[in-house]
């Protein structure tokens, strides 16, 4: 064994408040745009843009989905990658809460490390107060600086220091930021958390010591529990490590409140890399505690998150185990020891 060093793993995106509420922009003047200022974590051949779609108001004009470089001051430099195959796409928004899938009429080979932006602005057709899409620029809390989404009203451009609400995507995988709605689990009489595996690969047994969560509305006076169960079968309720929990143990009762539970076991169970446990918290009475998440349109887009489909919402009201694989709550677990694979093997060595 090797201390893993109290190691938080499986938070979908850096936050001190994570919740989910969406700042919409209005398209609605010819040189009008939303950019988004992103870099690449590796190298792909991007084949797609996505831009989450608030709403339409009458007849949506045509706009234009591209992929550009960016300038010096941090903004898109104007010229659309590929050359004479540009990389871009012509659409008519449809539909409301909905990512736009762009598959764009060129694909782009983009380098690990590059600087690019993608830009939604206006191609043709009748635009004004009356015919226009509205699209999420971003999300309304979570601080950032990078990368961030650009307002361009009127060519008058604003960059904004939250997260930017945007993807793209190769013919494998998603990159980017693709959050669809807010997802808010009630435990009531219940209990909600996570199902999780970690890779393989990283290493061959650790321990969990405790979690983080992240909940909303905090219902003192109540008594909770949180536990890690066995097994990813969802009629699995074998507990591995249980610790009860007061509600009134916490500093304040403003919602999206952070806390940070450890088990209190002399001895802590040994997990196996690969195979799948949960993480829950319940409660044995009508509580009302809440869990914040989000939700993405398809099960392959969290693989744009830390784990992706590897943490993903599970719950439970006395029967078994029903598993969300579209939502993500915010929730992770605090390594406590880890241990390399055993001689012989192939993995060649840890992850951490």
């Amino acid at each position: 064994m090797a201390s893993a060093l109290y190691l938080p793993v499986g938070a979908p995106w850096p936050a001190s408040v994570p919740t989910v509420s969406f700042t919409n922009f209005s398209l609605n003047g010819s040189t009008d745009a939303i950019e988004y200022i992103f870099q690449m974590p590796e190298a792909a051949t991007i084949t797609h843009g996505w831009f989450r779609l608030n709403a339409v108001t009458g007849a949506s004009p045509v706009y234009r989905a591209s992929l550009q470089g960016v300038n010096t001051s941090g903004e898109p430099d104007g010229t659309i990658k590929g050359g004479g195959s540009p990389v871009s796409k012509t659409f008519t928004p449809s539909g409301s809460a909905t990512f736009q899938k762009i598959a764009f009429d060129n694909s782009y080979v983009a380098a690990r490390g590059e600087l690019l932006a993608l830009v939604m602005d206006y191609s043709s057709g009748t635009i004004d107060g009356s015919n226009f899409a509205s699209m999420t620029s971003r999300l309304a809390n979570g601080t950032t600086e990078f990368p961030y989404p650009i307002v361009n009203d009127a060519g008058a451009r604003s960059k904004v220091n939250t997260l930017p609400v945007f993807a793209v995507a190769s013919a494998s995988k998603v990159y980017g930021f693709p959050v669809l709605a807010q997802v808010q689990t009630i435990i009531n009489a219940s209990e909600a958390g996570s199902k999780f595996s970690l890779p393989s690969g990283w290493g061959d047994t650790y321990k969990v010591v405790g979690v983080h969560i992240w909940a909303a509305n905090l219902v003192l006076a109540k008594t909770l529990s949180m536990k890690l169960y066995s097994g990813g079968d969802v009629g699995d309720t074998t507990v591995l490590q249980d610790v009860t929990w007061d509600s009134d143990w916490s500093s304040a009762t403003s919602s999206a409140d952070t806390w940070t539970i450890y088990f209190d076991e002399s001895s802590l169970s040994t997990l196996t890399f690969g195979n799948t446990y949960r993480i829950a918290l319940s409660t044995p009475d009508a509580s009302n505690q809440t869990l914040q998440g989000f939700s993405v349109s398809a099960v392959a887009d969290l693989d744009a998150f830390p784990l992706g489909q590897q943490f993903t919402l599970s719950t439970r009201a006395g029967g078994n185990w029903t598993d969300t694989a579209t939502t993500r709550n915010f929730m992770e677990i605090i390594l406590d020891d880890i241990t390399k694979p055993s001689g012989g093997g192939g993995g060649g060595g840890i992850f951490f």
